[in-house]
């Protein structure tokens, strides 16, 4: 699951890094550090812990969906970066 954080967080910052250089906007809003919308961001890390909290029994099971959902992220922001980025 770390690995998927990292990743996560990687792609964020290496696609607003080339977006910026390459002077794309990717993302709404009139902001220096563009954040790009992906399956696992902001609240869904919340709802994945707190189903930990309460249902204890499907940590594995939750765990691994919430794997998932972070290497589909990871994919959503490197197709982003491949279509719509130069290079």
């Amino acid at each position: 699951m770390l690995v998927g954080y990292v990743l996560n967080i990687t792609t964020t910052l290496a696609l607003a890094a080339a977006a910026a250089e390459s002077d794309k906007v990717l993302a709404a809003g009139n902001r220096t550090f563009q954040f790009t919308r992906g399956l696992a961001d902001a609240g869904e890390a919340s709802v994945v812990y707190v189903l930990w909290a309460l249902v204890p029994g499907a940590v594995v099971v939750v765990g691994w969906m919430w794997c998932a959902l972070l290497a589909a992220t990871v994919v959503q922001r490197t197709w982003l970066a491949w279509s719509r980025l130069p290079g």
